[in-house]
């Protein structure tokens, strides 16, 4: 049982804060306390002097009923100050018996009880009220008062149960009451805290010996990285198409830096890049997992709750795939998420000042992460101040802050970064592309599961029918798991007020993030049609479901408000759709089939990460001075490239073409080694001139001869005679050079 009351706390002299009290009749502070059944504090906050009681109640009393939600019976007692419609609904939100002494109460122990109570109690009725409660107009209003008023306005009710747990005085108010309920314990983070570190140190340590390869976009990363350190900050360093013999950098503003930015420093100490890498994955994977456990006791603070969101999170395929294949911006932005969530969930009751800087400082680390962290913090934040909007009604100095500091750390990131060169969605193409925008709004149901990882492992190397550009295999295979998560998160009814809460924010959430993205695909922007774009919508998604999942179900007829609970004469002639579709999808069977597909994707996530160990066990793939996994590689022609760089030094340069993505070779060259990375499916007519003074070297797969694309590119040396080239060949590359 908790009892909240404030108190004076009497102060002499000029004490900042301290006001006088008319009430008490001295100067003082007004602090506001909350009592358990035993006497102790388990809350408390220092108020000036001339505040009312009850101010700041709902800071000091829900951070206590989260951490008591998970006692079977919870129960909560004021004085007359805190009989008050908010605090009541706030306890019927929680499903928290209470009860506050009144002056309105005609009763003899000036005590009234606005739940759980039997109306027929004789011990509580009286001539002047004889159980005809909640019909009291208020305030002169001669109308019939609404719902909210009869339940919160009763001028005496009836204790039931609660005559059996009180002890009340005869007179005054029950300032002394107490309760035999047990101390009740809360939630356990120790449970949530072991499967995620057990999950990173297996994951990740099998990954330090079996290093994961780099997916192209991170290799362009790893590229600019190599810049910054030659001195051309984020800028690729390549040969100018006028005289290969000088070099010429561009800007990357494609990509955000913090994919190279991290293993790159960890490489400094001296470790092995694709060490680093494993690092970066690993910690990153344990700031996810602990901060969606944040998440969870934030919102719905159960430890069960808690330990299956960690394990089903850390072993789905988008976690264990990073394990596999190094896409930096994808890990980093996975573990910055539920961080963004945290504090845009915070800005909207912060002073302004304290929430621009918290507000800048998100946008700023969700840009390192990924680009597409940019659009996570906007939704995180606006949908935030949504939440708040819809609860309080009013516009808060946190948020004025927080969109002030937003644009400036985005004015920022404009100036200094992004308007340096092209990013996705510099070009304009308008149109109306129909099955984009139906993947938009759909991806985002299912990325929480990785679903699109399953069907891409199952149909893209099996059949042409599956591509990303032609997604209408892939949006008829996203339906069905996709309702399912709708209808567990629309059909959800959370029992507590941070619940709800949660429910209203990630609906903001994913409804901010489908359309930002529907609105890039329709102004053309360079995005692809993949689920990761969508994963942390997705993930907050998946929390939800997975929580309505572990609910009882519908709660029945008490806990609807009487207008919308349908009478029971009419219960079976009416007929409402959107109920019976919610009663369909919260049957014990749909939610026991939700919980079956997240297993089934940990297994397949958790057999994705066995089939990358068992592939790369051989060694064939493996770099070992940069300790990475290639998709193209010969040992024997990288040592022949090292040793002709050992004896030409940058008088050298190394083309390495890529139809097939091999452009992260160029992470086994030397960091100052002059490379030119060709994709020539981009540019075919493109040329370069000149001559350099030492060897050209061109790295070309075996497979790739095998293509047009192949011979055509020593075509593209103009000064270089296409009959002059010598060859080497490998056992899977060969090298050109003249």
């Amino acid at each position: 049982m908790l009892d909240m009351d404030s108190s004076e706390s009497p102060t002499y002299g000029e004490h900042e804060g301290s006001a006088y009290n008319g009430h008490f009749g001295c100067t003082c502070y007004h602090p506001l306390f909350v009592f358990n059944q035993l006497g102790d504090v388990e809350r408390c906050a220092l108020h000036s002097g001339n505040v009312h009681s009850v101010d700041g109640w709902r800071t000091v009393v829900e951070p206590v009923v989260a951490r008591y939600r998970e006692v079977r019976r919870l129960y909560f007692r004021g004085d007359a100050a805190f009989a008050n419609p908010d605090i009541n609904e706030f306890h019927e939100a929680e499903r928290i018996g209470y009860a506050a002494s009144t002056a309105h109460c005609e009763l003899g122990g000036r005590f009234t009880v606005a739940q759980d109570a039997p109306k027929s109690d004789p011990r509580l009725t009286s001539d002047r009220n004889p159980g005809n409660v909640g019909q009291r107009r208020t305030r002169g209003d001669p109308g019939p008062i609404n719902q909210r008023e009869r339940r919160m306005k009763k001028t005496s009710l009836h204790l039931g149960l609660w005559a059996r747990l009180f002890v009340f005085p005869a007179s005054g108010d029950a300032r002394t009451a107490t309760a035999t309920l047990p101390h009740p314990q809360t939630m356990k983070r120790m449970p949530a805290l072991i499967a995620a570190l057990a999950i990173c140190g297996m994951l990740g340590g099998i990954s330090l010996l079996f290093p994961p390869f780099i997916h192209p976009d991170s290799t362009q990363g790893f590229l600019a990285w190599r810049g910054t350190l030659l001195g051309a900050a984020n800028s690729i360093i390549t040969p100018n198409p006028a005289t290969i013999a000088q070099d010429t950098a561009y800007f990357l503003a494609w990509y955000s830096p913090g994919q190279y930015l991290i293993p790159g420093a960890i490489s400094l100490l001296g470790v092995p890049l694709g060490i680093a890498m494993t690092l970066t994955v690993t910690l990153s994977m344990l700031a996810s997992l602990n901060g969606w456990f944040m998440v969870v006791r934030k919102f719905a603070p159960r430890t069960s709750l808690a330990v299956l969101v960690t394990l089903f999170i850390g072993s789905f395929p988008y976690s264990t795939a990073a394990f596999g294949i190094y896409h930096g911006g994808e890990i980093l932005l996975q573990a910055a998420t539920p961080w963004l969530i945290l504090t845009a969930y915070r800005v909207p009751e912060m002073n302004a000042v304290s929430a621009g800087l918290m507000a800048a400082a998100a946008v700023f680390l969700a840009f390192l992460a990924k680009l597409t962290g940019l659009i996570v913090v906007a939704a995180a934040l606006m949908a935030a101040n949504l939440v708040v909007l819809s609860f309080g009604r009013r516009i808060t100095h946190g948020m004025l802050g927080g969109a002030l500091g937003a644009l400036a750390a985005l004015a920022i990131l404009y100036v200094t970064f992004l308007s340096m060169e092209s990013t996705p969605v510099s070009h304009a193409s308008w149109s109306l592309p129909f099955k984009s925008i139906a993947f938009a709004a759909l991806a985002p149901w299912v990325a929480g599961i990785s679903w699109g990882n399953l069907m891409s492992s199952i149909f893209l190397a099996a059949t042409p029918l599956f591509d990303y550009h032609s997604p209408i295999p892939y949006l008829l295979l996203t339906i069905p798991p996709a309702l399912l998560v709708i209808g567990l998160v629309l059909f959800w009814r959370p029992q507590t007020i941070t619940e709800k809460k949660l429910k209203l924010f990630s609906l903001w959430f994913y409804g901010v993030v489908a359309t930002v993205f529907s609105l890039m695909y329709v102004h053309g922007g360079v995005i692809s049609l993949e689920q990761r774009h969508f994963r942390s919508a997705g993930t907050l998604l998946f929390v939800c479901a997975l929580m309505s999942a572990l609910a009882a179900g519908i709660p029945s007829g008490e806990n609807q408000t009487e207008g919308s609970a349908l009478n029971g004469r009419n219960l079976r002639s009416s007929f409402d759709p959107v109920g019976s579709i919610g009663l369909i999808l919260s049957t014990r069977w749909t939610r026991g089939l939700f919980l079956v597909l997240c297993v089934v994707m940990t297994l397949f996530g958790l057999a994705s990460f066995s089939h990358h160990v068992w592939t790369t066990a051989n060694g064939r793939s493996l770099d070992r001075t940069s300790w990475t996994n290639q998709w193209m590689f010969d040992p024997a022609a990288v040592d022949f490239a090292r040793d002709a760089y050992a004896q030409e030094r940058r008088d050298a340069l190394f083309v390495l073409p890529w139809v097939l993505p091999s452009n992260e070779l160029a992470v086994t060259l030397p960091i100052d080694a002059r490379i030119l990375s060709l994709y020539l499916k981009r540019d075919p007519d493109f040329r370069y001139s000149g001559r350099v003074p030492g060897h050209i070297f061109v790295l070309m797969p075996n497979t790739t001869l095998a293509m047009s694309e192949g011979p055509a590119l020593l075509s593209i040396f103009t000064d270089y005679a296409p009959d002059a080239w010598k060859r080497k060949t490998f056992a899977n590359m060969s090298v050109f050079f003249q």
